[in-house]
């Protein structure tokens, strides 16, 4: 019988380096501001120092104590700011902690009985505050705080032998720390971690509407909305540079007859094989839509209509070449097409359009499967 023991916090699983990568900053930020106040405590107790101790060789060992380990944390803020990785950010931490528990333990040595309770509680509050104030992966923080308890605990014991009267209620009062630590600690991660799974989740469905707004579900093409939007911009810096520009308005022959023949969802099949099957022919800085039913327009920027003319050609041939496999029946594709370049005559880009629309015509009229140039 096997016995598994869950983490108190919920991993992300493959998000989970995203997570961190993005709370990176703000992580890096909160952990310098914790060290420069624990830093700043650290320097004031100088003062609490010099009042007990007076000019004396201990207080100057203190000093050299306390400025050695403000200087050890000063180096872990210099580290965190310049980090660029969680490795570091998590290292960092742990030196930190280790410095410290040297510090603890010079200090806890060498104080006088009356000063070591005090030194207690500060390990005690360095142990809280590696819970609370330090965002990183659980098991840096266990090997963080659990190294604490026990340094913590044997300070005091070297003091008072473990046998003194305090150690149960010592004990007790680490052992409550860690668990409420923890507790406090898996409370606000797993919440972080859901704020970021439903930013996620929020951020998705925003891409996803407005993927529909300009994609063609069907095909994954631009819709008409889109694909006229980008058109009219090209159109405009046709207009500003005189930089050739052609239209291709394209329709699959005798569509309906094969959607009533074949059925709509071999019709469906039909309108992505072929919307694929072009898209892999067109060059990057193309525009290539459908603008409703089996009618596609595409944009051809930098394109006379004679460079037009043979592209289209080249389409047109090699779909006569494409079949489309349904119920066992090879379905043969042609198409015809509309072709024509914008005039600087044009006023706006409906009339490119309806010239595409004309030739478009024009091939259907001559018999289909026809590239017509107007």
């Amino acid at each position: 019988m096997s016995i598994s023991i869950s983490s108190p916090v919920k991993s992300l699983g493959n998000l989970e380096p995203k997570y961190r990568a993005h709370y990176f900053k703000s992580d890096v930020r909160q952990a310098s501001l914790n060290l420069l106040i624990c830093l700043s405590s650290n320097l004031l107790f100088i003062f609490n120092d010099f009042q007990m101790m007076g000019a004396s060789i201990q207080f100057y060992q203190y000093l050299i104590a306390r400025l050695s380990f403000t200087l050890s944390i000063l180096c872990s803020v210099l580290v965190l700011q310049k980090s660029r990785s969680i490795a570091t950010y998590d290292r960092t931490l742990l030196f930190t902690v280790i410095v410290y528990m040297l510090f603890g333990t010079y200090m806890s040595t060498n104080c006088a009985p009356q000063l070591r309770t005090m030194q207690t509680s500060i390990d005690l509050l360095m142990i809280c505050g590696v819970y609370v104030l330090f965002a990183t992966k659980l098991i840096t923080i266990l090997l963080a705080t659990v190294p604490l308890t026990f340094s913590a605990l044997f300070n005091h014991w070297s003091g008072e032998g473990i046998v003194s009267s305090s150690t149960p209620f010592l004990i007790i009062i680490f052992l409550t720390a860690n668990f409420f630590g923890l507790v406090f600690y898996a409370y606000v991660h797993n919440s972080r971690r859901q704020e970021y799974k439903v930013r996620l989740e929020e951020l998705a469905a925003c891409e996803n509407y407005r993927r529909l707004a300009t994609i063609d579900d069907l095909t994954g093409i631009f819709n008409r909305r889109k694909l006229l939007k980008l058109a009219k911009k090209e159109f405009n810096h046709f207009l500003c540079t005189a930089q050739p520009l052609s239209v291709v308005l394209i329709d699959i022959d005798y569509f309906k007859k094969l959607n009533d023949t074949y059925g709509h969802l071999t019709g469906d099949k039909i309108l992505t094989i072929f919307t694929t099957f072009i898209s892999n022919k067109i060059r990057s800085t193309d525009i290539w839509g459908r603008i409703g039913g089996e009618e596609f327009v595409l944009i051809l920027p930098n394109t006379t209509s004679e460079e037009a003319k043979n592209i289209s050609e080249h389409f047109r041939l090699d779909t006569n070449n494409l079949r489309v496999l349904a119920n066992g029946v090879s379905i043969e594709i042609t198409i015809s097409i509309g072709v024509t370049n914008a005039n600087t005559t044009d006023s706006a880009l409906h009339k490119v359009l309806q010239r595409a629309d004309i030739a478009l015509y024009q091939a259907k009229q001559a018999g289909r499967n026809k590239v017509v140039v107007v």
